[in-house]
């Protein structure tokens, strides 16, 4: 550029001789470059249109015939052209300062100068190389065109660089509310990274479509996710949050769930109702398996003291459970509306002995036992805290009882061998004892209702001799 406007001096000069020559056609002529200049000052590419023109018109003038009668004001008018020419050459000067402070010089150092936006810098053709708009608090710098370019822009509410090629674009932003990079690519989807919005902060990468298909950041300061997406729905998510970690696997119907914090960790399998879980925890440590009818089994320290097998309907209600009941030993339990009706178990009146136990829930009906010894009992209850009927195999004994009162009793006599026969009054007391005698034979006494003792027997009184 620099070139150029040097060998812009000596046509110029000849410019000052053609109008000497020719007054009046080529003055006009050149008064109208001279104006296109004047409005150029500040516009690099009207600049060089004005050089241009200033050129072509010498050249013009260069190719006219030259005039024969000189007027006889010819020392005055070169005299004037000679002033003309001093300052267009002081034009010319300006204009190399502008044209060279724009980015237009043709290889030297650049000489200082300023520019007023907005300008526009263009090739030969006059496409654009580079454009700025705006001022100095919201400006807009444009590089190549629209389809293949770079937009820079910068103002109080957003700082950022737009590259784009095609259909493809990469683009940084910093504002208030947004502190990202995207990328956009038409075939594969879109990739976000950085204070994206809405809470999140991280790696966003989105289909083509708009539907969420991974991402892998904070949300609201809550601690870490990742989350990888199909059809719009979450397929796999992992979450971090204040000590508590969790991964899942599949949707809310079909899913595998991995979860860890301070007092439990778990792992469950979930399809449809159906689902199986597991907890290891300060309160629970225990497998649970549900199925479409939401009853469910557990297995393990399940917790209120138990540890064993537990069997529940879907409204929690108890069906039987088989394990160990804190203060109660080990048992199997069988419920109805939430009662127990049946247990088998320890014998927790006797050490290394088993019981069995079956009643209504509120009262037993029927109670069977053993000692360490082997030594069983029958108790059948009637409604009552009291056995009606007992069965003891320690001392041989069946007893009747009535509200707790003993009726009758049948046990193997204190005197033999043999048995022995107790009938009581409704008080309890006895009122006729019949039994076999330690000599053979048999013995009975009665108590009359006046007291007085009556004995039947061998050598008894009343019986005689013999």
């Amino acid at each position: 550029m620099k070139s150029f406007l040097n060998a812009l001096a000596l046509p110029v000069v000849l410019l000052g001789c053609a109008l000497i020559l020719s007054p009046t056609a080529a003055a006009q002529e050149t008064l109208a470059e001279r104006k296109l200049c004047d409005e150029a000052s500040e516009d690099p590419k009207s600049m060089l249109a004005c050089l241009k023109a200033l050129n072509t018109r010498i050249s013009a003038i260069e190719d006219e015939p030259d005039s024969v009668d000189a007027p006889d004001d010819t020392d005055e008018k070169i005299t004037k052209l000679e002033d003309e020419l001093r300052q267009a050459r002081a034009e010319i000067d300006n204009l190399k300062v502008q044209v060279e402070a724009a980015g237009g010089g043709g290889g030297g150092a650049a000489a200082s100068g300023t520019i007023t936006a907005p300008f526009t810098v263009v090739d030969a053709s006059g496409a654009i190389i580079f454009a700025v708009t705006g001022t100095a608090g919201d400006v807009k710098v444009t590089a190549g065109g629209d389809d293949n370019g770079v937009v820079l822009t910068a103002s109080a509410a957003n700082t950022g660089v737009l590259a784009v090629n095609g259909e493809r674009s990469i683009q940084t932003n910093v504002s208030t509310n947004l502190t990202a990079m995207t990328i956009k690519d038409p075939g594969q989807g879109d990739v976000g990274l950085g204070h994206i919005g809405n809470g999140f902060s991280g790696v966003l990468y989105r289909s083509k479509d708009g539907g969420d298909i991974f991402k892998l950041g904070g949300e609201n300061g809550k601690g870490a996710a990742l989350r990888m997406f199909d059809a719009g729905k979450p397929t796999i998510t992992a979450t971090s949050e204040g000590g508590d970690s969790k991964i899942v696997v599949g949707t809310d119907d079909k899913r595998v769930a991995l979860s860890v914090n301070a007092d439990n960790s778990a792992v469950s399998a979930v399809n449809g109702d159906n689902a199986v879980n597991t907890f290891a925890g300060s309160g629970l440590t225990a497998v649970t398996v549900t199925d479409q009818s939401k009853a469910k089994l557990g297995l393990g320290f399940i917790g209120n003291g138990f540890s064993g097998l537990v069997y529940k309907q879907s409204d929690e209600s108890e069906v039987f459970n088989l394990g160990l009941q804190e203060g109660k030993g080990a048992a199997l339990r069988l419920f109805a509306s939430g009662k127990t009706v049946a247990a088998i178990g320890s014998n927790m009146a006797e050490s290394g002995a088993g019981a069995v136990f079956i009643g209504n829930g509120s009262s037993n009906g029927v109670a069977i036992s053993s000692d360490s010894a082997a030594n069983g009992s029958i108790n059948i209850f009637k409604g009552g805290p009291g056995a009606a009927i007992e069965l003891r195999g320690i001392d041989t004994v069946i007893a009747l009882f009535e509200n707790g009162t003993p009726l009758a009793s049948l046990i193997k006599s204190p005197k033999s061998n043999g048995g022995n026969l107790v009938l009581n009054a409704p008080t309890g007391d006895g009122v006729v004892d019949a039994g076999a005698a330690s000599g053979g034979g048999g013995n009975v006494c009665v108590t009359r209702h006046n007291g007085k003792l009556t004995c039947l027997g061998v050598g008894l009184p009343g019986m005689g001799g013999g």
